[in-house]
């Protein structure tokens, strides 16, 4: 963790396992990363300023990476990996009731569990980021043989999906807005 003002960096976890792939709460008080500490891949969160330990948010033998959260907590869009299909966009929903009193909104709830694929071919999707509106979310996909940037809507609803990029594209991020 990065103190910008302070312009130090200390260590946030600890240990032999591989933690990587951080991305930040809602709320800017936890940092959600993937940890294989426990065997496979998994997606744990842990408070941003070290004051408790690393609590485990998934289970799964395949490899999850975590993308980003939803601006109310209650969903990770993330990749997983599978030997068949690499990395899909998956998202994950927390299986716990809406947050308790007491519970700062975008904290993480726990568990999370796998509520469905949002893209899965046979190529790389990943770096998926949800609109600050929730109605789409932008990734990367490797299918055309350079990687370029896309946009679906979240609901599922429909299966449709826009390239945003021309000339290649990743790690998609949008404006405040939500309209790019």
């Amino acid at each position: 963790i990065g103190d910008l003002r302070q312009g130090t960096v200390r260590r946030l976890t600890l240990g032999s396992s591989e933690d990587g792939w951080p991305i930040w709460t809602p709320d800017s008080r936890s940092i959600v990363f993937d940890s294989n500490r426990d065997g496979a891949l998994n997606m744990y969160s842990q408070p941003a300023d070290g004051s408790g330990p690393a609590v485990r948010l998934t289970t799964g033998s395949q490899g999850q990476f975590p993308n980003s959260m939803t601006r109310d907590g209650r969903h990770i869009l993330a990749a997983e990996y599978s030997v068949s299909t690499l990395l899909d966009v998956v998202m994950f929903e927390a299986a716990a009731s809406p947050p308790a009193a007491g519970q700062a909104p975008g904290e993480p709830a726990m568990p999370f569990v796998l509520a469905r694929p949002l893209v899965k071919t046979r190529a790389a999707e990943y770096n998926a980021i949800a609109s600050p509106d929730g109605r789409l979310f932008a990734y990367q996909c490797n299918e055309s043989g350079r990687t370029e940037g896309y946009v679906k809507p979240l609901s599922g609803a429909f299966d449709v999906r826009w390239q945003v990029s021309t000339s290649g594209g990743s790690a998609p991020v949008w404006a405040p807005k939500s309209r790019e």
